[in-house]
């Protein structure tokens, strides 16, 4: 069964069971911060979010490679000593994993079912890389050591915390 199949499928047991309404209320007046939902509530909320990042999945691997490659061609026409000397290892790993993981969701965008793990398990860690690159190459110098000062710099502060 495809996802939008799958959703319809929950939202309509959803509509059958009269309690739902209540059970929201009073979970949203009870505990208004930290909010846990019963699994058929749970499943439909997941079922939803991954059916519509499966719909905007394809326009937004484009419009991501897009912005990639201006970003790339930009930086390499003012700044292309970033790409040539390795001192600036951090900012080149960067530039190359967040190359990879975009071209990779060009190409997965495709793979239907494959959008849901992306959704899940690929999309959040992945960014997450991309940022700890990026505060990284924030706080590195533009010497020769800057790549290990940087990296180890911050590692000790990820881990202090």
């Amino acid at each position: 069964m495809n996802l939008e199949g799958q959703l319809r499928s929950l939202l309509n047991q959803l509509s059958q069971d009269s309690s739902v309404a209540t059970f929201a209320q009073n979970l949203l007046y009870t505990k208004p911060i930290f909010v846990n939902f019963r699994p058929d509530i749970e499943n439909a909320f997941l079922a939803k979010r991954t059916l519509e990042f499966s719909l905007i999945f394809r326009i937004a691997s484009f419009l991501w490679l897009t912005l990639y490659l201006v970003i790339l061609s930009g930086s390499y026409y003012h700044f292309p000593e970033i790409f040539k000397d390795k001192a600036y290892i951090i900012w080149q790993s960067a530039f190359l994993s967040a190359g990879i993981v975009i071209f990779a969701s060009c190409i997965c965008c495709f793979i239907t079912k494959t959008h849901a793990f992306i959704h899940q398990y690929i999309v959040a860690p992945a960014i997450t890389l991309l940022l700890y690159q990026l505060l990284v190459g924030s706080v590195a110098h533009a010497d020769n050591e800057s790549g290990l000062y940087a990296s180890s710099l911050s590692t000790t502060i990820f881990v202090s915390l």
